[in-house]
């Protein structure tokens, strides 16, 4: 091979590997295995995800999947090696809860980027030190690796912003892999340990506000750290912080049939044989990304019913909203069709939004479905919402009731008196047939424990009001 051959070899792979992390991950998986990397949509998720990291779009990245489907290999190992070619200035923290994953994945990070196949095509990364837990490069970039409970004072990621203030590009990223053991996950007093040492010490150590931090984990219990920064902090989707990529094992396709993750490492059946042999909350928390309450559930998922379409000429159809109160309380507005005694929750609306927002939605859920009565829950401080509902019906034309209802019951009371006919008598849309609203809805719905305080229950007493209604009026049967 002459030299006009080999730097047009170099240039070409150069080129190929640097167009996306999964193009780096593919080729070096080869140089360093030997084998080709088997590609599955998962992977193409993830790679986006992260080169949304790169590109400034995302500076909080959350990624819930299930054990052993790549993603230390991805996000951890390929993407910090790959950084390095794009700015070898960048300046790393790596945490683990495990020892060992902390070790293995640095001397894999340091495997690739020893290659000779490295050094031809990224001659601009210079080593300059290395150790079992860190590297150093010539262009002052720098990966330090560490227990998640482990010494990180005096280290930092990221660059310190110009004075200017203009963003100088990706320059490194706080990655945290499994920040919480699975054995600890039944001690409160480990899960608060670990939430306070990644909110006093570990965000800390982010040289600029624009640098990115990263957590990739099996979800493991509903107050882990994934959980409470989703609930705490928020998603980007709902004016949060945090960009969630979740990635259950099996899920719903547009069709209706249920699909897994990852064909090539566990089929449907080889999933579901795996749910039986592990216990359903473990799988359901480890491999579906949904961790519950382990007692106490007052509607499970696993007695929901579910309908495959709506039914023709329903004898009834109602809409009950329940406006949100302050704080985290999401105003929940749910379309119910009843048939045959039945109710079918045909359509919900579940916002953290003020009036000004939600209200102009419930008219076009109004509009959609033609209710004949619109109950909405109201205290003193809801008079106006329910007049503004009342006046903007009245608007578009339309003839149903607008009905200001109060309660005087407590809700945790209605809730449980009234479950016994909601688990009997609602049925639900399937996964793949919902939207995020939905979706959110029945997370809510699913992890509701009987008679507990400060719950996510505005779904759940929409349901609840929305029942006793039914039944009172005649609707439905008394269980």
């Amino acid at each position: 091979m002459n030299d006009a051959q080999r730097y047009t070899d170099v240039g070409i792979t150069r080129w190929y590997c640097g167009r996306s992390l999964l193009n780096f991950t593919r080729h070096f998986f080869r140089v360093t295995r030997n084998s080709g990397f088997i590609v599955n949509d998962h992977h193409k998720r993830i790679c986006e995800a992260l080169e949304d990291v790169i590109e400034g779009r995302t500076t909080r990245l959350i990624i819930n999947m299930p054990p052993r489907y790549g993603k230390s290999l991805l996000v951890v190992i390929n993407f910090i090696a790959y950084c390095f070619t794009r700015n070898p200035a960048c300046e790393f923290i790596h945490l683990s809860k495990s020892d060992t994953l902390i070790t293995t994945n640095a001397r894999q990070i340091l495997e690739i980027m020893t290659t000779a196949e490295y050094r031809r095509l990224f001659p601009e990364v210079r080593l300059t030190r290395t150790s079992h837990n860190s590297i150093e490069t010539s262009a002052l970039g720098k990966l330090y690796c560490a227990p998640f409970d482990g010494q990180i004072l005096g280290h930092g990621a990221g660059k310190v912003d110009r004075p200017d203030g203009v963003w100088d590009g990706f320059n490194g990223a706080i990655i945290i892999d499994d920040p919480h053991k699975a054995q600890d996950m039944f001690s409160e007093a480990a899960r608060t340990a670990s939430l306070q040492r990644f909110q006093d010490t570990i965000r800390t150590r982010c040289n600029s506000y624009r640098t990115p931090i990263i957590i990739i984990m099996q979800r493991l219990y509903m107050d882990d750290l994934c959980g409470y920064l989703i609930e705490n902090e928020g998603r980007v989707e709902e004016g949060g912080q945090w960009k969630v990529l979740s990635l259950p094992a099996l899920s719903v396709d547009a069709d209706g049939n249920e699909v897994a993750l990852w064909p090539g490492k566990h089929t449907v059946e080889q999933l579901h044989e795996l749910r039986r042999n592990m216990g359903e909350w473990n799988f359901d928390t480890q491999f579906m990304q949904n961790p519950a309450p382990i007692e106490g559930l007052l509607f499970p998922s696993t007695e929901t019913r579910y309908y495959d379409m709506l039914p023709d000429n329903p004898d009834y159809i109602l809409c009950q909203v329940d406006p949100a109160d302050e704080g985290k309380d999401r105003t929940c507005s749910a379309i119910y069709f009843v048939k045959d005694g039945l109710v079918y929750v045909a359509d919900v609306l579940y916002l953290p939004d003020n009036a000004d927002i939600t209200v102009p939605l419930i008219i076009g859920q109004i509009k959609r479905f033609g209710p004949s009565r619109v109950n909405v829950e109201s205290n003193a401080a809801w008079r106006l919402y329910v007049r503004e509902v009342r006046n903007r019906v009245s608007e578009a034309g339309l003839t149903c009731d607008v009905v200001r209802v109060n309660q005087h019951v407590n809700k945790e009371v209605r809730i449980f008196n009234q479950f016994p006919s909601v688990r009997s008598n609602f049925l639900y849309a399937k996964k793949g047939a919902r939207n995020v609203q939905y979706d959110r809805y029945m997370e809510d719905k699913h992890r509701y424990m009987k008679m507990v305080r400060d719950q996510k229950d505005d779904g759940v007493d929409t349901d609840a009001a929305a029942c006793e209604f039914l039944k009172k009026s005649g609707i439905i049967p008394i269980v």
